[in-house]
């Protein structure tokens, strides 16, 4: 457990970091390396749910590392943990639907497949072990919103202000380490995958005029 609390943090970040400056100074572009033109329908129903759930459990970790006062007093009213706890379970399922339906798609597709690397498979089966024990941790251990404050977040800042204190942890579930380990783990192959699309997001793309593509073919006699 020590290698999971002092080792794997800094491995990961490590690797992260210089997998980013290779990847961005070897390419002009960074894309996630769309597979739409190959099948489309079961792409729509497994990226939707994905990105829904996968955008209130990012949020929903963020904010109580980022402001654990705040969020301790927020959650504190039992009314409002249960809405918190039943959100981010529905999260968590939801995403686990869109990431199951891309796997099954990656796989099942003989054209996806074709086009599909290792790493693309990998970092599937690493996402959906993580969502499934996140969920674990949900349901096993319950109000990991609340607990998670004295435990997790403060361990976590420790860790990015180079001064980890594994005794925050210590005493935690071994899912809950595991689940923690994911995390890592997903930290460490974001450079090397499709992931890596998440931190070049276009955000002009909001605020631009729509655009119209038409596909123009030249037949040649």
């Amino acid at each position: 457990m020590n290698f999971i609390l002092l080792g794997m943090p800094y491995a990961a970040l490590a690797m992260c970091i210089a997998g980013l400056i290779v990847r961005f100074r070897s390419q002009t572009t960074i894309t996630s390396q769309s597979s739409q033109v190959l099948e489309s329908r079961w792409l729509l129903f497994g990226t939707v749910p994905f990105h829904i759930g996968i955008g209130v459990l990012f949020f929903g970790h963020l904010i109580p590392l980022l402001f654990p006062d705040a969020w301790r007093a927020f959650v504190t009213q039992p009314n409002v943990l249960a809405v918190v706890e039943g959100a981010g379970v529905a999260a968590g399922i939801l995403c686990l639907i869109g990431l199951v339906i891309l796997f099954v798609r990656r796989i099942g597709s003989a054209q996806v497949r074709a086009g599909s690397s290792a790493a693309d498979v990998v970092v599937l089966a690493v996402l959906i072990a993580q969502v499934v024990l996140g969920l674990s941790v949900a349901l096993l251990h319950r109000w990991g919103a609340i607990w998670s404050v004295g435990t997790l977040a403060p361990y976590l800042r420790s860790v990015i202000a180079l001064r980890p204190e594994p005794a925050f942890v210590a005493g935690v579930p071994s899912v809950v380490m595991w689940h923690l380990a994911g995390a890592w783990i997903v930290v460490a192959l974001l450079p090397f995958t499709r992931l890596v699309h998440m931190l070049t997001f276009p955000f002009r793309y909001l605020y631009r005029p729509p655009q119209k593509v038409v596909w123009a073919t030249r037949h040649v006699n």
